[in-house]
């Protein structure tokens, strides 16, 4: 790897009181200023006291009292402290640059915006009230730029914090003439706005991101060029170099416990139930025949893709076959009415509804009821109150129509097809599932995939998906940062480790990093070559592998133990238990 040239870094960091963002962040800057760059650390040191996103992280709205804000604004100075003094970064704050010419400017802004022309505000060419609008749209779930009183509010405190990092910007970054901009999240709206600013004057721009494995998910870290829009589309574009690599025992474990970890909803990112919940007879609770083909289609929540469009960061093409989920699911369901040996559930994406991350019904909520108030007999919806497991579904379906939900590759790991109607809306590659792109192609491979049914080669190809995305292609910083498992008596051991010193975790994890993070080389070569992400570092021929036939053992390892998870509570074999059973002996009289 070439060492590159040393560089000025500038890391802006407001959101300290994520310890879980904070201290990973903090653990990449010291590995590049370890290599002899400079590091500057701006924090916002209650910059954004009105309200802000760790405030969100923390439960409040921006109607919260203000005694819990402050509260908020304290615990996050603390965490600040801790890291400058432990990591010894050169620092300052968002209001250390700020006057109060630039107060009046900001507020004469303020004043001057209103419902209709606020998504066109903008400031030297940045569409500085579009960036605002990225959180807003996504915690109010909204698909529509028209607001309540209460999102009005929060939309003028987002902007008000978008302009003093503006203001506050513009100077720090003419003093200070980085080389290159480090954020954690480049869409949320300040880093956004800042990442603009370093874009304009010509200075590459990098978000992190904690890996997507939930088993170990703060273990990992992407590391990336601009935005998580455009990491992923260069993901994808590279997975054509790497997919032919089989995936040693090890890898295969890993995806293992990320995918153990979605089935049994371990975490609350994992928005569907777990199947440990109990027993559904699918068949009973919705009235499916035993002779009916059960085609499950999954729906996705609208409002991430329209808050990524308002920003800019996604834009979906006019030649998508349907414009709308909406569109899809009419076409399917006059697809399959006349057709008595299929039915057809369509399961409603849990982020419409309250769920373990937040309370909020999605603006989409009264469209999906007026568009499923009439259906076949051999339709029924899946609404998230049934409280049943999409892996309940999954061990009865013979086949599943997505939309760009990650249930996708999920369900192509379990071996079942998947049927998709653009190979531009999902986030990993159509080529684990049949695409369609045209009315009588998809209902072609609609007829198609049924026929093919389960594949044991279709499992295989996600394994190895899944092993690209959140292993080979992450930042593994497990040895300064291992999450444990939170045990009962973990939970009390912190409790009072907290009572002596509210920040005693934060300075333990300071004390148990690594001297030198072992990912530190390829994070190095990264930024100091000006490198997109390690996918312009990763060479395939270099991965560590195995052969087909140790690979191929090994899934059927691991899927054993997916599966006999499934199988938990249930009182008799699954469709997809019974299909993985037959592969296994089909499999041992070729070899025999």
């Amino acid at each position: 790897m070439g060492n590159g040239i040393l560089m000025k870094i500038l890391f802006f960091s407001p959101h300290a009181g994520i310890w879980a963002h904070a201290f990973p962040e903090a653990l990449i800057a010291e590995s590049l200023k370890q290599r002899g760059h400079e590091i500057v650390y701006v924090t916002c040191e209650q910059s954004f006291e009105e309200f802000c996103t760790v405030m969100t992280a923390y439960g409040l709205t921006n109607s919260a009292d203000s005694e819990k804000k402050q509260s908020v604004c304290q615990t996050c100075n603390q965490y600040k402290k801790i890291i400058t003094d432990k990591f010894e970064f050169r620092n300052y704050s968002l209001k250390d640059h700020l006057d109060n010419s630039d107060y009046r400017e900001i507020e004469m802004h303020l004043q001057a915006v209103n419902q209709e022309n606020f998504s066109d505000f903008s400031l030297e060419g940045i569409e500085i009230g579009r960036l605002t609008l990225y959180q807003m749209l996504l915690e109010y779930k909204k698909n529509s730029l028209n607001f309540t009183p209460e999102e009005w509010e929060r939309c003028l405190i987002d902007l008000k914090n978008t302009l003093v990092t503006y203001y506050a910007a513009k100077k720090i970054l003419l003093q200070e003439k980085p080389d290159a901009l480090v954020v954690y999240n480049s869409l949320y709206s300040v880093n956004h706005l800042l990442c603009k600013l370093a874009h304009k004057n010509k200075i590459m721009q990098y978000f992190l991101h904690a890996g997507g494995n939930l088993a170990t998910r703060l273990e990992t870290m992407i590391l990336g060029e601009n935005d998580g829009f455009q990491y992923y589309r260069h993901l994808l574009a590279r997975w054509h170099d790497f997919k032919h690599v089989p995936c040693q025992e090890k890898l295969i474990s890993k995806v293992n416990a990320h995918l153990l970890s979605v089935i049994q909803g371990a975490t609350v990112f994992s928005y569907s139930q777990g199947v440990g919940i109990g027993q559904v007879d699918i068949h009973r609770f919705f009235g499916i025949k035993p002779s009916q083909k059960i085609i499950l289609a999954t729906m996705s929540s609208n409002d991430e893709r329209f808050a990524a469009s308002i920003v800019r960061a996604y834009n979906q093409s006019d030649s998508v076959l349907f414009a709308t989920q909406f569109d899809w699911l009419k076409a399917i369901i006059e697809y399959v009415k006349h057709r008595s040996e299929l039915f057809l559930i369509i399961r409603v994406h849990p982020r419409e509804f309250p769920n373990r991350r937040d309370s909020v019904i999605s603006q989409n909520y009264n469209q999906i009821q007026e568009v499923f108030s009439q259906l076949p007999s051999n339709v029924k919806i899946n609404w998230p109150e049934d409280k049943i497991s999409l892996y309940h579904l999954a061990q009865e379906t013979d086949l599943c129509l997505n939309s760009w939900s990650s249930a996708g590759k999920e369900l192509a790991a379990l071996g079942i097809p998947v049927l998709l109607y653009s190979e531009e809306l999902q986030v990993y590659p159509p080529d684990l599932n049949y695409v369609g792109e045209t009315l009588c192609d998809y209902f072609s491979l609609f007829e198609q995939a049924l026929r093919d049914g389960w594949d044991f080669e279709r499992a295989r190809k996600a394994y190895r998906w899944y092993a690209f995305e959140y292993f080979r292609t992450t930042l593994d910083i497990s040895d300064s940062y291992k999450v444990k498992t939170q045990t009962f008596p973990r939970k009390v051991y912190q409790k009072c480790m907290r009572m002596v010193d509210t920040v005693a975790l934060q300075k333990a994890d300071c004390r148990q990093r690594a001297k030198n993070l072992a990912s530190g080389g390829i994070i190095n070569e990264i930024i100091s070559n000006k490198k997109r992400s390690i996918l312009d570092v990763l060479d395939a021929n270099m991965l560590e592998s195995t052969s087909f036939e140790n690979e191929t053992d090994y899934l059927k390892k691991y899927l054993n133990i997916v599966f006999k998870t499934l199988e938990i509570n249930n009182t008799k074999k699954s469709l997809l238990l019974h299909n993985f059973q037959k592969y296994l002996t089909l499999s041992e009289k070729q070899h025999a």
